[in-house]
């Protein structure tokens, strides 16, 4: 039997799903409406600093990463091998990087992920790849069985979240890294704001009462309104997935700010910037201060394109064992991301598929 006979699809891309897992369906009403982002990408947008090479820079961004909190991600038996290096020594790199809702939980409950992507990096170093992954997508959780893959990070943190990635397109996850979304607010302050192109007007109303207008076109988004931007579903023409679409735009607005001209000439913001970034971070235990700053050294001359897609879906369906509402797997097209991400040829990928 095929993985996605049985599930019903849904006719629009958008219907809402209500969370379903680890934790009762009787959930509370802070519960929902989470945002969905958040920063997933702050940690890799410090490896990718371009300017931070200068002593200041440097020193800065070691101390930032000496903040970080750690979790250790195991090894397991079939564990797909680490990509080999080119014969110039060149490599492509995949993270793994977490937004979750882990600091409005209580102790006792690690939080979900509730965003989710790969950024991949080719070893030419000629742009990054940032592949969505839906926080309801249907997938193989080791040790748990099929179910929506945001439940990873609620039954074993950061690893289980890296080993279900890995998992659903058998590829190395290299280095993983989760931020609190609570930091977003403080971080889009610290930047003085970030530039997104929003695709649907919209007003809404912050977490602290702030009255925030999005109008269609060029925006500049900052503390409360931006991180309005990043959970708003409900007035999005395709919900959660015009959500994740929005994720990558504030992401990529966040890394191109974090690596733009004003910033790196002004020590003072750069500092405010990456230390308010750390208070928020948890990274593999393995990308040390060493690693990252070798790593932005390596990086020091990648420009600052970034491609966004999504992980291929057919729709949305229902789980037949809860019955929660899941996204569907597109079986074919995810063998050929994984093949891409294997031989280091997403570009290609992305030409056969661009509505992705």
């Amino acid at each position: 039997m095929n993985d996605n006979e049985g599930l019903a699809l849904f006719d629009e891309p958008g219907q809402p799903a209500r969370s379903a897992g680890p934790v009762s369906e009787e959930e509370p009403q802070r519960r929902r409406g989470r945002p969905l982002l958040i920063l997933l990408g702050i940690a890799l947008a410090l490896v990718l600093i371009v300017g931070g090479v200068a002593a200041f820079y440097v020193a800065t961004l070691r101390g930032a990463v000496d903040n970080f909190a750690t979790e250790p991600v195991a090894n397991y038996p079939d564990r797909p091998a680490a990509a080999e290096p080119a014969a110039d020594g060149s490599v492509a790199r995949n993270y793994v990087l977490i937004g979750t809702d882990a600091g409005s939980v209580s102790v006792d409950d690690p939080g979900r992920s509730d965003a989710l992507l790969l950024a991949h990096v080719p070893a030419d170093k000629s742009q990054v790849y940032l592949i969505s992954i839906p926080r309801d997508l249907y997938a193989e959780i080791p040790g748990y069985e099929k179910q929506k893959i945001t439940h990873a990070y609620a039954y074993g943190g950061m690893n289980l979240t890296v080993q279900s990635v890995e998992t659903l397109l058998d590829v190395r996850v290299d280095h993983a890294a989760s931020v609190d979304f609570q930091s977003f607010a403080e971080l889009t302050t610290a930047l003085g704001g970030v530039t997104v192109d929003n695709a649907t007007a919209f007003q809404r109303k912050a977490i602290d009462g702030a009255q925030c207008d999005y109008p269609e076109g060029e925006i500049t988004i900052e503390g409360t309104c931006a991180l309005q931007f990043a959970r708003e579903r409900k007035k999005l023409p395709n919900g959660d997935l015009s959500r994740e679409e929005n994720h990558r735009l504030i992401l990529q607005a966040i890394m191109r700010k974090t690596m733009s001209p004003s910033v790196l000439a002004n020590p003072a913001q750069f500092r405010d910037v990456v230390y308010t970034i750390s208070r928020y971070v948890t990274v593999d235990s393995e990308l040390n201060a060493d690693v990252i700053t070798d790593q932005a050294l390596e990086y020091r001359d990648l420009g600052d394109e970034m491609t966004s897609l999504q992980a291929p879906i057919t729709g949305f369906g229902r789980d037949p064992q809860t019955n929660a509402s899941i996204a569907v797997p597109d079986e074919a097209k995810m063998a050929e991301l994984s093949e891409a991400l294997q031989n280091d040829t997403v570009g290609e990928y992305v030409e056969k598929y661009p509505e992705n």
